[in-house]
């Protein structure tokens, strides 16, 4: 490659690039970003495209280590473009496997599994090496195998099995062909897992062998079989803290929390939080790294663009009676769209006052009659009892129509909502809802959501005698696609009021919402902004 400094040496490749695919720690992986960076500035200022794509893919691979799945994405597409724009097809045969079989593992982290299986396919196409093919094999296996496709992952697993050499590979390959076959009651399942579990323990690969101890646990939960579930839990939460990965110890935790409300519960209570925390500060020192480094692109380009900009005017003139055009229609639809906005929020101040007025004139007046009345000896105690009722749903019809923040911590607000609806009788599971980016969805939107989702549940409680209720999200760039799922009673739908105002919500900013029930299957809605 050219134009690239003394940094650049064979030896600093060989570091970076072990610290990138192989350290957990966030410090190495930042020190591999910046080093990535760096090297990406000069080969862009050399447009030296081999170098870029090389930079690109590497600093993708440290962005999702680091748990930055949406960066990643992003950079791996930009490495994608560079190469399809590469004259030499067959220099960039590898690159492009490579990085479609990155973003395979992006989308399967995101839960977004047909995305990744097609480009796991994509990097198979492309595929170079035995070894490459049989590692894109395992990888769309692990997909069957999420979506419950045991049959079809333990063929791949066979496949990739009877060839692989490498003793790491091969240990992990059987561990997952194991745990596929366990699924499906094939006694070869406990066999091949705890041959894989020896093997890793031979080698001393603690991540393997923590992978193997979390599968035995799901084994014997599997069989009913909790004292043993219990006790390779255990063991895996004890690898995790042997090799202090927060990815680790917080799903070790996860899984304990299943058996007991031990004191490990409240620490993995504590860990989500940590985790989150940590999240964000990973993100802001991404971002701060990041903009060091491209800043002095930015000013490279700025001189570029000042020598355009001359060109550029001359042909200002020819397009002056379009813009004109354009500028009215443009000044049209932005007048309708500020029309509209201004009516939502009209609306949504309306019911914050609504809410205020409700709690301060109505709810505290009944309360202080109950105070009052609380000192008559001879009140009757179900006078009492009718009266914080009242108090309750008062209370609720107050939160219901409140205020709601939207800027900070959506998704924890969103969580907190659904989950106030768990009861002993209700299990309220949400997918997807932490993964989404709020930040790039409106205002508007988000409120819209917030209060169909609140509808949804309420409708829930009060009529549709579910058990389980599932909330899963997922995000391609601003759009956001939504299911809700009840296993209650279903039924012919009607639509009252409280459905007519979830289509009256979503409609109004501009997206669908689509609902379906039957007698049997419960009742689903599935929304799109």
């Amino acid at each position: 490659m050219t134009g690239i400094s003394q940094e650049t040496s064979t030896d600093s490749i060989r570091f970076y690039n072990d610290i990138t695919y192989k350290s957990k720690k966030e410090e190495d992986l930042f020190s591999a970003l910046a080093y990535y960076l760096k090297r990406n500035g000069q080969a862009i200022s050399t447009k030296d495209t081999l170098g870029i794509v090389y930079n690109l893919r590497n600093i993708a691979i440290a962005q999702k280590n680091l748990g930055l799945y949406s960066k990643s994405e992003s950079t791996a597409v930009d490495a994608l473009k560079y190469i399809h724009a590469y004259a030499k097809d067959s220099l960039m045969i590898e690159p492009k496997s490579g990085v479609y079989n990155h973003l395979g593992r992006v989308y399967r982290a995101l839960h977004n599994a047909k995305e990744s299986l097609r480009y796991y396919n994509k990097a198979l196409v492309y595929a170079t090496t035995l070894r490459d093919s049989l590692r894109i094999i395992n990888n769309t296996a692990s997909i069957n195998r999420d979506q419950g496709n045991y049959l079809l992952a333990i063929e791949k697993l066979n496949t990739v099995f009877q060839k692989i050499k490498k003793k790491k590979d091969r240990y992990k390959v059987q561990d997952n062909l194991g745990f596929n076959q366990a699924k499906l009651k094939n006694p070869e399942g406990f066999k091949n897992m705890s041959q894989a579990l020896e093997g890793r323990i031979a080698i001393k690969d603690s991540a393997g062998i923590y992978t193997s101890y979390n599968h035995f646990s799901k084994y014997y939960i599997d069989r009913n079989q909790e004292a043993l579930a219990l006790q390779y839990s255990n063991r895996a939460y004890s690898i995790a803290k042997h090799l202090n990965n927060k990815e680790y110890i917080y799903n070790a935790l996860s899984e304990l929390a299943a058996f007991s409300e031990s004191p490990r519960t409240l620490l993995y209570l504590k860990m989500t939080d940590s985790i989150r925390t940590a999240q964000m500060r990973k993100e802001n020192a991404y971002a701060a790294l990041e903009y060091d480094y491209t800043a002095a692109q930015q000013r490279t380009q700025a001189a570029e663009l000042a020598r355009e900009k001359e060109k550029k005017k001359k042909q200002t003139y020819i397009f002056l009676g379009l813009f004109v055009l354009l500028s009215a229609i443009f000044t049209i639809v932005l007048l309708q769209s500020k029309h509209k906005k201004n009516n939502l929020v009209q609306i949504y101040k309306t019911e914050t006052r609504i809410s205020k007025k409700v709690h301060d004139e109505v709810a505290n007046d009944l309360y202080f009659v109950m105070t009052k009345l609380q000192h008559k000896d001879t009140l009757q105690e179900e006078v009492l009892d009718d009266l914080e009722d009242i108090y309750l749903k008062t209370r609720d019809i107050s939160r219901e129509n409140s205020d709601i923040n939207t800027k900070d911590n959506f998704a924890e607000t969103l969580q907190f909502l659904l989950l106030n609806y768990k009861t002993e009788k209700t299990e309220i599971i949400t997918k997807g809802i932490k993964a989404i980016d709020w930040n790039v969805i409106s205002e508007h939107k988000k409120t819209a959501f917030y209060r169909v989702m609140q509808e949804l549940m309420t409708n829930m409680k009060k009529h549709s005698k579910a058990t389980l209720v599932v909330v899963t999200a997922s995000q391609l760039g601003k759009k956001l696609e939504i299911q809700y799922t009840d296993n209650g009673i279903g039924g012919a739908i009607q639509k009252g009021n409280g459905l007519h105002n979830t289509e009256n919500r979503i409609q109004s900013v501009n997206g669908t919402i689509i609902f379906d029930a039957s007698n049997k299957q419960g009742f689903t809605a599935k929304i799109s902004l």
